[in-house]
């Protein structure tokens, strides 16, 4: 199963893999909805992003089940946790990349620039085409904050 291809670069293995896991000795294996989700994920958002920056898409994070997602403490209606959603880098500059997303017809339903590290990109049927970026708060107690837009938060770091 870990061999299948969701498209013609991404294996169900490749957005199954989390380091959580391993070192918790479970596995991620998607249900028959969530495979079915990866798959329309994949052909419609993630694949048409690899062809059109022309590079390996690395995923950091896919299919996150519920009990995997609340040990790393990701929202509770992630769209990791149905397979609509991936965290990935790419080499280069990767806000060119959030750039040139953007401003294709790719029609993803939220793209997050998240903390000057990676991409976050989620899909539906019905995409919202929603930018956002996510940074630190800092302080003594630094929250997550999430912005409308691509917002340059390298200068103000």
């Amino acid at each position: 199963m870990n061999d299948y291809h969701l498209s013609k670069n991404f294996t169900v293995g490749e957005l199954c893999r989390s380091q959580t896991a391993a070192r918790l000795g479970r596995r991620v294996e998607p249900t028959d909805a969530q495979l079915f989700a990866m798959e329309y994920h994949c052909t419609q958002v993630l694949q048409p992003i690899r062809d059109l920056l022309g590079c390996a898409v690395i995923v950091t994070s896919g299919l996150r089940p519920e009990w995997l997602n609340k040990k790393i403490g990701g929202s509770d209606n992630s769209q990791h946790m149905t397979g609509n959603a991936t965290d990935f880098v790419v080499r280069g500059d990767l806000r060119d990349a959030m750039i040139e997303i953007i401003q294709s017809d790719i029609p993803y339903d939220q793209i997050i620039y998240e903390f000057d590290e990676w991409i976050h990109v989620s899909s539906s049927t019905e995409p919202r085409l929603e930018i956002l970026t996510a940074y630190s708060s800092g302080g003594m107690r630094p929250k997550t904050v999430y912005e409308k837009g691509l917002v340059d938060v390298r200068s103000s770091s």
